[in-house]
């Protein structure tokens, strides 16, 4: 396969009709250039251009190869600007791992503001987490603090867990009355279908030690990684579900799902905006941050 840096040499040489002027544009070495030329020269078998006593002058194939891939280098040469670093002063790329009902409900409406290059990846608390230290995202929003690599947390806000039911599942009036009898709920709550947005239920597991002091000895019968594919579900299936507010809020305003106790306190919990401390994309973050509104 041809080097696009050949063809980028050649492109340049041909539209200054200087070797020299060519080096000085490229900022390479006038060796350097002649070195690209010959290695392009060699590698189709065509000579490409004419030397004369003042400048250098394309051969017929020249002209043709110029015509062929004149536009496509160009198309190249400003996509590689714009991700470059300069360019990213300009219209700058950044990566961003959540929860994607976090980004539906808190991101979404930020898009048309954001003057960047945006790429969102969803997922579960511990990918979200894998993505920040491999590489895969620059800053990542969930709930768990982890300490691989150096990281910068930015607390968000607290958002508040909610048990949520499916409006047909008959819960027991005593669960609806001001003094609440925590063993009865438990025993009550390990006997329903749950449904989760990650098999290590970690919402279902604050929740549980949260109120009962101990691990739940549970399974998820249904898991989705979104908590409006399982709101959807819990209409069609009854069942229990712990969820931020955020996720449900609509949902409970429309009465397609209600709370399942309403009288049991409220969980909440941390949200941070985290990134690597080290990061080559600080100043994308803090744009970010700045655009979102986000602490700094």
């Amino acid at each position: 396969m041809v080097n696009f840096e050949w063809y980028r040499t050649f492109k340049t040489i041909y539209e200054c009709n200087s070797i020299s002027e060519a080096s000085k544009k490229l900022f390479l070495t006038q060796p350097g250039v002649s070195k690209h030329l010959s290695a392009l020269e060699a590698q189709i078998g065509k000579k490409l251009f004419i030397r004369t006593a003042r400048k250098i002058l394309p051969t017929e194939y020249g002209k043709f190869l110029y015509t062929q891939i004149s536009a496509s280098v160009a198309t190249l040469q400003k996509a590689e600007t714009h991700f470059s670093k300069t360019g990213n002063k300009h219209c700058p790329s950044i990566v961003v791992g959540c929860q994607y009902d976090y980004f539906k409900t808190n991101l979404l409406a930020y898009l048309p503001e954001l003057d960047m290059y945006l790429t969102f990846h969803f997922g579960t608390a511990d990918e979200l987490a894998q993505w920040l230290e491999n590489g895969k995202t620059h800053l990542s929003i969930g709930t768990e603090k982890y300490n691989t690599f150096p990281h910068t947390f930015t607390p968000l806000n607290n958002e508040k867990l909610i048990l949520v039911a499916s409006n047909n599942l008959n819960i027991p009036k005593e669960f609806l009355l001001k003094k609440i009898d925590y063993k009865k709920i438990e025993k009550w709550l390990t006997e329903q279908n749950w449904f989760a947005f990650d098999n290590e239920l970690p919402f279902l597991n604050r929740f549980w030690e949260y109120h009962f002091k101990n691990r739940p000895q549970i399974m998820a019968r249904i898991v989705f990684p979104s908590f409006s594919d399982i709101i959807k579900t819990m209409k069609k299936i009854d069942g229990l579900c712990v969820m931020p507010l955020y996720a449900c809020k609509q949902a409970l305003d429309n009465e397609e799902i209600k709370l399942a106790i309403p009288n049991i306190e409220l969980l909440e919990d941390k949200l941070f905006c985290a990134n690597k401390s080290n990061s080559e994309n600080l100043y994308e973050i803090r744009l970010l941050k700045e655009k979102l509104g986000f602490p700094l």
